[in-house]
């Protein structure tokens, strides 16, 4: 059911030109939109590292670091707890995942029903039935079989 899911929606997303030899689905330029917003974001504040007491005793100073563009790290116990930052940055952070997803879902679930065929099936059963020295003969004959 996923993968027909994630199939329409691939087929419906038109083309974008990127480049002359490229092209991406809406999806993905969105998924690379928001990673490049998540990237920059990253990298625009410093990261700053607290202790949960002095985060809980200075939380204003918490919030100023986020409102600068930096994150700020809270650690109890000398271990992450908990990492602060702005709306922006999450939202591009939590967004940016499901469209990628979807199409890796997409891919194992095509990649799955080409595996579930009487031929592979017999294969894999061959495979499982065989001997290390059959298995050997035949890894080199299809690596053989490959290099030419």
């Amino acid at each position: 059911m996923r993968a027909k899911m994630s199939a329409e929606n691939a087929a419906s997303t038109a083309a974008t030109a990127e480049g002359p030899n490229e092209s991406v689905t809406r999806s993905e330029h969105r998924t690379r939109s928001t990673l490049d917003t998540a990237r920059s974001a990253a990298r625009r504040g410093p990261l700053v590292h607290m202790s949960s007491t002095e985060a809980q005793n200075g939380f204003g100073r918490v919030l100023d670091t986020v409102a600068r563009g930096g994150k700020v790290m809270i650690t109890k116990h000398n271990t992450t707890q908990a990492v602060v930052m702005s709306v922006e940055e999450y939202d591009a952070l939590t967004q940016a995942p499901a469209p990628e997803l979807d199409l890796l879902t997409a891919e194992f679930d095509e990649l799955l029903l080409r595996m579930q065929t009487p031929h592979a099936r017999a294969g894999l059963r061959d495979a499982f039935g065989a001997s290390p020295d059959e298995l050997s003969r035949a890894a080199v004959a299809a690596a053989r079989r490959t290099a030419q």
